[in-house]
């Protein structure tokens, strides 16, 4: 089974892309980059909430529509998949320092153990252990 298809393997880097029209932009980039549409979920206004894009199988890029209040930002988050929640946890108090704290670290529906932040330098992550899918008819908007 390829990662495309759920098999649960660590990622490693990955890149997000924050746009406006997330659903064209996942279209352009499949036509750029020969890329296939995987998991996703969509907002209820037919967005996409979270989108991955394969290339032979290996995630290349996740597409997320940009919140409303960052309508002149184009912005790109660093993700980094780590084997443990302790590794996750060393690696956001160390990127916190005089950082700024986007989401603080917890659990996610996918991840025992995330987090995001824009450290020092003003890069974006996202940290996380272990992700994982939700079943697949688990609601993010309502959480069940």
């Amino acid at each position: 089974m390829n990662k495309s298809e759920g098999a649960e393997e660590n990622m490693g880097f990955g890149i997000g892309v924050y746009v406006k029209s997330s659903v064209e932009a996942v279209e352009l980039y499949q036509r750029v980059f020969g890329l296939e549409l995987g998991y996703h979920v969509k907002n209820p206004d037919g967005s996409f909430f979270h989108s991955e894009l394969f290339r032979n199988g290996e995630c290349f890029l996740s597409v997320v529509e940009a919140a409303k209040e960052n309508n002149d930002e184009s912005l790109v988050q660093l993700g980094y998949e780590f084997d443990s929640p302790e590794e996750v946890k060393r690696a956001y108090e160390l990127l916190k320092e005089d950082g700024v704290i986007d989401m603080p670290i917890g659990e996610l529906p996918w991840s025992p153990c995330a987090a995001s932040v824009v450290d020092r330098f003003g890069v974006w992550w996202y940290l996380s252990s272990a992700s994982h899918r939700p079943p697949e008819d688990y609601d993010y908007w309502n959480k069940k």
